[in-house]
């Protein structure tokens, strides 16, 4: 933090006044020191809130994408589970390779109280009875 040569003589000035007729220079330096050091630590408190991101519920994006056999009910099963993690689906992909089905689903996190592990939990309960494997990924992992 840098202060102009009027803003120190200010702080003199101040601190004389507080100091009144017990002014020593000793102590007018100490004073002069301790007034400049809360104001440092004033400024880097505002300038770190300044520099770090507010929390708010912004969308983070998600990939799930599940494979197996191709057979009733992966889509719906997996459909079910991101509507009770109150995912908001983006877009969705769907193969199928001879007999194999694959699932891509790109969805946004909204809630900052989101669990990716309530996610993987309840995706394996859901899926394990279809044989299938799913993975999970942020979109940042992928950038």
């Amino acid at each position: 933090m840098a202060i102009t040569k009027d803003e120190f003589e200010q702080i003199v000035r101040f601190t004389a006044e507080q100091l009144g007729d017990k002014l020593e220079r000793e102590m007018l330096t100490d004073t002069v020191l301790r007034v400049l050091k809360q104001i440092k630590e004033e400024s880097n408190v505002s300038e770190e809130s300044e520099t770090q991101p507010e929390q708010t519920d912004t969308p983070e994006k998600i990939i799930i994408t599940v494979l197996g056999r191709n057979q009733p009910e992966i889509l719906s099963k997996t459909m079910s589970v991101t509507a009770s993690q109150k995912l908001d689906i983006i877009d969705i992909s769907q193969n199928c390779l001879q007999e194999f089905y694959l699932l891509n689903i790109l969805v946004n996190r909204l809630s900052t109280d989101f669990d990716i592990g309530e996610l993987e939990n309840e995706l394996a309960s859901s899926l394990s009875e279809l044989g299938t494997k799913f993975f999970i990924s942020y979109e940042n992992e992928l950038q």
